[in-house]
């Protein structure tokens, strides 16, 4: 669920608050891109807070996965240092806080970099520890609550009601065609949504954020949210036909997601984009044996 754009002032405070009692100093906090957290960077240190308001978040477990990623090596953005590595609760919020690494003006992430850093992503997902594999969630989880906005028509005033059952029709077409695809040994650990949002370059290498999506799934899911560059540098284990139906239903998701939260942002430019892109590309190729 989105945090609502009101909640997020409140949030940061209070996560000032906690790092202050820590005996840190810190001006005043820097809100970095919200979405379904309230993020900051606590100014001058290196240090990003990142607050749930939602009572089902999964802080704790993204804390568990990162500290083993780090630990095993992975191209990931740590926990900081500089307060205790725990989830912090106060005033109804959850809170953890992440390394700062400032970030240059926008440039094309390198593709055969960030391709080498998800391998290696996914090579250190593969050993995380058998208990903390339990814990991670089917990729198909996010879906549900993806299809119940479709449903929901004042969920989604953007879309017009055409558009909404057309995005629902794919959706539901798309979700057959992954469950007769996937095989049970195509789901491993997977980070869930590496789009260009969770990748950071800190010392000109690309780096992942974000381990509340962190699940169980196809590798094929990853790269769905990733450009086509990424997939030709990856290995050729990759299925053709199932990339491409992860990449419809990436779409349909993002449209979705990003129309029930359409007035923050850049959301209403992503929405369009994704709705374009089903109209265009997903629903003429959906009915063909290979698309």
């Amino acid at each position: 669920m989105p945090i609502p754009a009101a909640t997020v002032p409140d949030a940061i405070a209070v996560a000032a608050e906690v790092a202050r009692e820590f005996g840190l100093a810190l001006s005043e906090p820097v809100p970095l891109r919200s979405t379904n957290n309230a993020v900051a960077w606590l100014r001058p240190l290196d240090v990003v807070a990142k607050v749930s308001v939602a009572r089902d978040s999964r802080l704790h477990t993204e804390l568990q996965v990162a500290q083993q990623l780090h630990s095993l090596g992975a191209a990931v953005v740590p926990p900081a240092s500089d307060l205790p590595c725990t989830v912090h609760s106060r005033g109804g919020l959850q809170m953890t806080f992440w390394r700062y690494f400032a970030q240059p003006p926008f440039t094309a992430l390198p593709h055969d970099q960030v391709a080498r850093a998800l391998m290696q992503l996914h090579a250190a997902l593969s050993r995380l520890t058998s208990s903390l594999k339990t814990k991670l969630p089917s990729y198909m989880g996010e879906l549900t609550y993806v299809r119940s906005l479709l449903t929901d028509e004042p969920a989604l005033p953007a879309f017009t009601a055409a558009d909404r059952v057309l995005l629902l029709k794919t959706f539901d077409l798309l979700l057959a065609r992954l469950e007769e695809l996937v095989p049970t040994h195509k789901l491993v650990p997977i980070h869930g949504a590496p789009h260009s949002y969770n990748v950071l370059l800190v010392g000109g290498e690309p780096v992942f954020i974000d381990f509340e999506t962190v699940c169980i799934g196809p590798v094929e899911w990853d790269l769905a949210h990733l450009d086509f560059q990424v997939e030709a540098a990856y290995p050729e284990l990759i299925q053709s036909e199932l990339l491409w139906l992860c990449r419809g239903m990436v779409s349909v998701k993002v449209a979705t997601l990003c129309a029930a939260d359409i007035d923050r942002g850049d959301m209403r430019e992503h929405a369009e984009w994704h709705l374009a892109h089903v109209k265009d590309q997903v629903v003429p190729n959906l009915r063909r044996p290979t698309p």
